[in-house]
């Protein structure tokens, strides 16, 4: 028997106790993920039985224009803020299959399922905005202020500014400051680098951190940068510079 009468006889010898796909889609946003199974009970094609639990995209046969495939399986989407599968229990393509006295084409799918996930990733527009003195002598004691306002649309979470303080400024102080509502919030650390976390920064909302230093050299050109956990639209406002004039 050659593969077209087999798979003639394929295409009308198909029982089975049960055919049965599935598909599910789940995950957070930003790592969303979907999986599918087909179960396949007693089933038999032609007379021959096929495995209860195929791995996905088995390809039975694939000739003289006929190709069955089993569990198939269709996925699309980029993770993050889509996904969804496509689980066929056995799809039999036909292209110019010669049954007859002519040539097939179309799709028989037994068993299909779908499943799909939509999300939204949250989004706030930081901006820092740093203020310093225009000129400074050896010896000045210096204050730097980062200003960083979320712009919104969403609450940015997990809020951190960074200064790495320049060889000619030797680092004094810090100090925090939620200027909507006035009250001191957040913590800083570090002497070279100076890290700032708040926590969270409310759409409007704006947060100062005031680094005093002092002036040991020319090179006290100083930048804050500010970064949440959320995607930010416009991440080239994120840092601020300061170039005093050294007298």
């Amino acid at each position: 028997m050659n593969n077209t009468q087999a798979t003639l006889g394929a295409l009308v010898g198909l029982t089975a106790d049960v055919i049965q796909s599935s598909a599910s889609a789940g995950g957070n946003c930003g790592a969303l993920t979907s999986t599918g199974s087909t179960v396949l009970a007693n089933a038999k094609l032609n007379g021959v039985t096929l495995t209860a639990s195929a791995a996905p995209n088995t390809v039975l046969l694939d000739a003289g224009g006929i190709r069955i495939v089993l569990n198939e399986q269709i996925a699309a989407g980029n993770g993050t803020t889509d996904t969804s599968l496509t689980v066929n229990a056995i799809h039999i393509s036909l292209t110019n299959a010669p049954i007859g006295l002519g040539l097939l084409g179309g799709d028989i799918i037994i068993a299909q399922s779908k499943a799909s996930m939509h999300c939204t990733l949250a989004s706030a527009d930081l901006s820092a905005s740093k203020e310093g003195p225009a000129t400074a002598h050896i010896g000045d004691t210096v204050s730097y202020r980062i200003y960083t306002t979320n712009n919104g649309p969403d609450t940015a979470t997990g809020v951190v500014v960074t200064d790495m303080l320049p060889p000619g400024l030797t680092f004094v102080s810090t100090d925090t400051l939620q200027t909507q509502g006035g009250q001191p919030v957040g913590s800083c650390s570090g002497t070279t680098t100076v890290t700032c976390t708040l926590g969270s920064l409310n759409p409007g909302a704006q947060w100062r951190v005031e680094i005093i230093a002092t002036v040991n050299g020319p090179h006290i050109s100083n930048t804050g940068t500010a970064h949440a956990n959320e995607d930010d639209p416009n991440p080239a406002n994120n840092s601020s510079t300061v170039m005093p004039i050294l007298h």
